[in-house]
């Protein structure tokens, strides 16, 4: 099994701090489906299935030191099951900033446990790339 890139972020809650691990090519994927280049999100909303709070994450080209508690890109041979749940709209009229939110998913998981797993998110704070708030979505 060859490995494959994934984008590891630490969830930005100072009172949790859990690794959160998403494929490049699932993030890439949703860009193309909806008509972008597969490099056309510079950021992502990221759930963190520990404590519930989303955050906003730049997506880095590259990682520094391997020790380092700093988001970065790592090769990895794993099997899990991840999801894209919806694009998020900016609250501000006429803000084009791409954005979505993506979270760790189980494929055992039934849809009325997602909805009730995206309930009890935590939007505090949560704002586009361009400083904008932006509402918890209503997609799910």
């Amino acid at each position: 099994m060859q490995p494959d890139p994934y984008y590891l972020f630490y969830c930005k809650n100072e009172a949790c701090g859990q690794t959160i691990l998403l494929p490049v090519s699932m993030i890439e994927s949703s860009a193309i489906i909806q008509g972008f280049r597969p490099t056309y999100f510079s950021a992502a909303a990221v759930s963190c299935p520990k404590c519930k709070h989303v955050n906003i994450h730049q997506l880095p080209q590259d990682g520094p030191a391997d020790d380092s508690q700093s988001d970065r890109r790592v090769l990895l041979r794993r099997d899990v099951d991840y999801g894209f749940l919806a694009p998020l709209s900016c609250g501000k009229e006429f803000c084009q900033t791409a954005l979505e939110v993506f979270a760790p998913r189980n494929r055992r998981m039934t849809a009325e446990e997602k909805i009730a797993d995206n309930a009890i998110w935590i939007w505090e704070e949560l704002r586009c790339p361009s400083g904008h708030v932006i509402p918890k979505s209503q997609k799910r």
